[in-house]
């Protein structure tokens, strides 16, 4: 297994109780997951290098954030930026 596919499979873990999942894909070496709804547009970009950088859409603009080292629970303020569109 790849480090892409190590990282990648170390965060899909962290989604299984999501109740809003997010579409996965992949372009050539950074797998993707994005949440896209009318509301809220949130994605994560996964490269391989034990990091995940991520953005969310706040009053019209991308807020960037980032967290060195794959987690072991979703970044914070990630979290609550889904869980506010599942409600």
């Amino acid at each position: 297994m790849s480090a892409l596919e190590a990282d990648a499979s170390a965060f899909r873990k962290l989604l299984a109780g999501l109740e809003w999942q997010p579409r996965e894909w992949s372009d050539e070496d950074e797998i993707c997951f994005e949440w896209i709804s009318d509301e809220r547009h949130a994605i994560v970009s996964i490269e391989g290098d034990g990091e995940i950088g991520y953005a969310m859409l706040v009053g019209g603009r991308f807020v960037a954030g980032a967290e060195k080292g794959i987690p072991s629970c979703m970044p914070s303020d990630l979290a609550s930026y889904i869980a506010g569109a599942a409600r």
